[in-house]
């Protein structure tokens, strides 16, 4: 089973996160968008939600295809999950589930990489999770 994780270019000990639920926040509206339930996202539930985020931001990409530009704001919740997508849950019964909220702002001075390419906006976040 570790080979097969690592052709897929899972790490061994990796936290992986499946995206849940992702609720747009602007103008108020709290409804409901569409997002790709068969992406897996590593690392911390954190920065998995921000690349969630960044994915679902671009515009007119993959399966996606939304035309949003300049800011950005979504909830984003993502769920830890185990060997073959399995949801993990805490010793209490609950999902291992966080939710974010997110939104892309557009830089003062845009940044240039040396590949040529340039980072136009950033991302802020928030945890809405409370212990």
């Amino acid at each position: 089973m570790d080979g097969i994780k690592r052709a897929l270019g899972f790490k061994k000990d990796e936290r992986r996160f499946v995206v849940v639920d992702v609720i747009k926040n602007a103008q108020g509206s709290n409804k409901k968008t569409k997002f790709n339930k068969d992406a897996v996202y590593t690392g911390t539930p954190g920065r998995a939600a921000e690349k969630a985020f960044s994915r679902l931001c671009r515009t007119k990409t993959g399966k996606m295809k939304k035309s949003i530009h300049g800011r950005c704001a979504l909830t984003v919740t993502v769920q830890e999950v185990g060997d073959r997508k399995k949801a993990l849950e805490y010793k209490d019964g609950k999902m291992k589930q966080h939710s974010y909220k997110l939104r892309r702002v557009k830089k003062a001075k845009p940044i240039e990489l040396p590949s040529g390419y340039t980072v136009k906006y950033d991302t802020k976040s928030k945890s809405l999770n409370t212990k």
